[in-house]
Order: structure tokens, then C-alpha cells, then sequence
């Protein structure tokens, strides 16, 4: 069994939640607002595009998108029963192995997530700057880019498990998280720093330095554009003929 429950931080498993009754009515209401939203939100996004494609989005595109719709969705459904536990509860009531699996889950979706949201980035540089190159990229290769991301994101949780972190409930976040930079041991602090610059602060900073190339990419084109069409006599007769690309 993966979980191994003597490293689980038990003594914070049966803190009685402490918020004050309206808080505690406050939270309850949002919490059922969100996570409505997010299964009903999700769901939709989920059915428009397998049935109709309402998006009207190309193959590629639609890979990408799934995955995110799906990581959505499975966040929704496991926060949705655990947090909703401890609510009615007032405690962590979905025991010790439900604790460490929802804060390792955290680092897989959440990095799972990003790296899907960068995959989308770079296919989006990729298609503007080198447009003909780009049409080799082909819904199979789409398919094994989500596959290493899940791979990626599974292989956080994989190195959590052998660097021996635990997961602990927090009271004020309703939920379970791991040890990480609480834990005094240094190697665990180090791991975090680690893991949250590797599979975190890279990932968001390539996808600003992605959309800012596709701002510059985009920019130049209308200019020169804008530029072409000044220079055509003919401008008014002529008819644009605009390529759909993906996201």
C-alpha cells in the first residue's frame, strides 16, 4: 500500500472546527455555490464539446481542453464530497488515508493544470511563428503531450512519497495539505522549494514569456498586414481568407 499511515500526521485530524456560527453558515452556502458551479460549468463544457464540439474548436485544440474540463471536474467531485464532509461535521470525519490522498491529489491536478495550460502556450507560439511547421503537430501527438504531463504531475506525488511527507488538516482551509515548508526537518523544506520551482514557478514563467511572444507575433502581423493593405489599391475588392488555428 502506497499510503503509509505512520508517517501521516495524526494529531491534527480531529480539530473541531473553530468558526463562529455565521462564518460557519457563510462558508457552508459558498462552498455549495462553488462547487454547483464547477460540476454544472464543467459538465456543460464537457458534453458541448464530445456531442457537438460547441466550441468550435479543431482536434488539437480539443485535447488540450478535455484535460483541463477533466481536471476540473475531478477537483470538483473530491473537494466537493470532503470539504462538504467536514462542514456537516464540523471535523475531518473521511479518515487518515483520505487526508494523505487528497493532499498529494493537490500536487497532481494542480500540476497537472499548469502543465496543460503551458502545453496550450507553447502550441499557440508554435502555430503563429512557424505556421507551416506547425500543421505536422497532429491530434496523436496531442494525445502523448497530456500523457507526459500526467506523467509529470504524477511524479511529484511519487518523489512527496519517497522524501516521507506527510499531510495534516487544516482547519482554516477545510482540507488536508502536506507537510512541506511547515515541517522543521530542512530536506523537506528543500524538496518543496524544489518542487514548487520545477513543476510551478518555470512552468508560469514560460507561459508568460509564451504569451508575450504571441502578443509581439500578433502585433507584427497586423502591422505588416495593415501595411499591405495601405500599399493595394485594390484593398476594398479584396477578400481576406482568415485560417482557423487552434489554441
Amino acid at each position: 500500500m502506497l499510503v503509509n499511515v505512520s508517517s501521516l500526521n495524526l494529531s491534527d485530524i480531529n480539530t473541531v472546527l473553530g468558526f463562529s456560527e455565521p462564518t460557519y453558515h457563510l462558508l457552508t452556502a459558498l462552498h455549495t455555490i462553488v462547487v454547483f458551479l464547477a460540476l454544472i460549468g464543467n459538465s456543460t463544457v464537457l458534453y458541448g464539446i464530445l456531442c457537438f464540439n460547441a466550441l468550435n474548436l479543431d482536434r488539437i485544440a480539443l485535447v488540450f481542453i478535455l484535460n483541463l474540463t477533466v481536471i476540473d471536474l475531478t477537483l470538483a467531485l473530491i473537494n466537493g464530497v470532503t470539504v462538504g464532509t467536514t462542514l456537516y461535521a464540523r471535523r475531518w470525519v473521511v479518515g487518515v488515508e483520505m487526508c494523505f490522498v487528497q493532499g498529494m491529489l493537490g500536487y497532481i491536478f494542480i500540476f497537472a493544470e499548469l502543465h496543460t495550460l503551458v502545453a496550450i502556450s507553447s502550441h499557440r507560439v508554435w502555430t503563429l511563428a512557424r505556421p507551416l511547421s506547425a500543421i505536422s503537430f497532429t491530434e496523436t501527438k496531442a494525445r502523448t503531450v497530456v500523457l507526459g504531463v500526467w506523467l509529470v504531475a504524477v511524479s511529484s506525488v511519487v518523489l512527496a512519497v519517497l522524501c516521507k511527507q506527510y499531510t495534516y488538516f487544516q482547519p482554516s482551509l477545510l482540507s488536508c495539505n502536506t507537510s512541506g515548508l511547515l515541517n522543521p526537518n530542512g530536506r523537506y523544506t528543500i524538496f518543496t522549494l524544489v518542487i514548487i520551482s520545477v513543476f510551478g514557478f518555470v512552468p508560469l514563467g514560460f507561459m508568460l514569456v509564451a504569451n508575450v511572444a504571441i502578443l509581439v507575433i500578433a502585433s507584427r502581423f497586423v502591422k505588416k498586414r495593415d501595411e499591405r493593405v495601405a500599399r493595394s489599391p485594390n484593398c476594398g475588392s479584396r477578400q481576406v481568407t482568415v485560417r482557423k488555428v487552434s489554441l
